[in-house]
């Protein structure tokens, strides 16, 4: 990539990140921040706490279970997202902030 392209890409991402903070800010519960990935063959989910700086919970259409099976896009991707809500329940996750 250009250095162009990596600072806009990078100017993009701060945005979000501090909009999220803002949202944080204004409610006494601390959010995490849920990022999703779409390339052209799979789909990733990730929910960040960004105070802490690093991933609590992770999904994606190349795990074991959703690269094995024969569904169509939209399916898997319904598929990853229920997996990924089931296991931030599990760690305790109560609310989240989409960062799109």
């Amino acid at each position: 990539m250009r250095k162009k392209d990596l600072l806009s890409k990078n100017r993009r991402l701060r945005r979000t990140r501090y909009a999220v903070q803002g949202a944080i800010k204004a409610s006494s519960e601390t959010r995490l921040r849920l990022s999703v990935f779409r390339s052209g063959n799979h789909i990733y989910g990730q929910v960040i706490d960004d105070k802490k700086g690093h991933t609590c919970v992770a999904a994606s259409s190349l795990e074991g279970d959703f690269r094995a099976s024969k569904a169509k896009p939209k399916d898997l991707a319904l598929s990853v997202g229920r997996a990924l809500g089931a296991r931030a329940v599990e760690k305790g996750v109560k609310f989240m902030v989409a960062d799109r």
